[in-house]
């Protein structure tokens, strides 16, 4: 297949792999390119994403703005964040000088009227009815909500065992929210483990793990390289990509159903992915 260079855009802050909007900075001058058309603003957004048939425009300065095609329909002048694409609500935050803890809701991005009855010191993520909160830092958990900030359960991050080998006596957290499929709260963590968690009991049901500190522990079930992970759209499956290679783990059984490892595709070669930055001898 051949390729054809349409165009080269510099210096870009923000992409919406969705539907090709994007920002960039020229000249000392900031500009938001929303289906074709090119706005300019005062800063460059860095965080784009198409929900509905809506645009949502993040910068980081905290301000949010709400757009329909190229018509700006809301704006929401700061401390607000962008939550998962999972959902059309966004995030909003209040730092506490007093404490330095930050405190989370969550609103409609047409009102910005807060959803919790109160903020709270927890990270959110939200799908559908479901309102999860989460904290890495200080109470080191996970738990479910709702509206009225009622804890439905909650599973702390110690229950998932220590890294003995690369953290020993760190507390693991989580790096990203996969989502929910079926019954199903599937989250990655730092100790490059993929857990799940039974939505409405919050019981572990799945626990995957490429971590050798975990190669001994009956609870976890070892797979290859997990690195970054996503959740499919066509079916859902959780594609797991590292540089020992790429697979696909079904989300409702925790089987893997497709990969291609590098050291078994290639035995005779380093075994494993390398940046095109990464300089490697060839030859005499």
């Amino acid at each position: 297949m051949d390729y054809i260079k349409q165009t080269r855009i510099e210096n870009v802050a923000g992409f919406c792999p969705q539907n090709g909007d994007y920002s960039y900075e020229r000249k000392g001058r900031s500009y938001l390119v929303l289906d074709g058309v090119a706005l300019e603003k005062g800063e460059a957004p860095c965080d784009l994403s198409f929900r509905g048939t809506h645009r949502y425009v993040w910068y980081s300065s905290g301000r949010f703005e709400l757009y329909r095609e190229h018509v700006l329909v809301k704006e929401i002048g700061g401390n607000t964040n962008l939550l998962n694409e999972q959902t059309q609500y966004i995030g909003t935050h209040l730092l506490d000088l007093a404490t330095f803890q930050t405190y989370y809701n969550y609103a409609s991005p047409i009102d910005a009227r807060p959803i919790l009855s109160e903020s709270i010191p927890y990270m959110l993520y939200v799908e559908d009815d479901v309102i999860i909160a989460y904290d890495n830092l200080r109470k080191k958990e996970i738990r479910r909500i709702d509206n009225s900030t009622e804890v439905l359960w909650s599973f702390p991050f110690v229950d998932l065992g220590e890294d003995n080998v690369c953290m020993p006596g760190e507390v693991d957290r989580i790096v990203k929210i996969l989502g929910i499929v079926g019954d199903l709260l599937w989250f990655k963590t730092d100790f490059a483990r993929l857990i799940a968690l039974d939505i409405t009991t919050g019981k572990q049901v799945y626990q995957l793990s490429c971590n050798p500190a975990d190669e001994e522990k009956p609870q976890y079930k070892i797979v290859e390289g997990i690195g970054r992970c996503y959740l499919r759209k066509e079916d859902k499956a959780i594609i797991g990509i590292s540089s020992s290679g790429f697979q696909a783990i079904d989300p409702n059984t925790a089987e893997v159903i497709d990969r291609f490892i590098f050291r078994e595709a290639d035995p005779d070669g380093i075994g494993s992915y390398r940046s095109v930055f990464h300089p490697l001898l060839q030859g005499d």
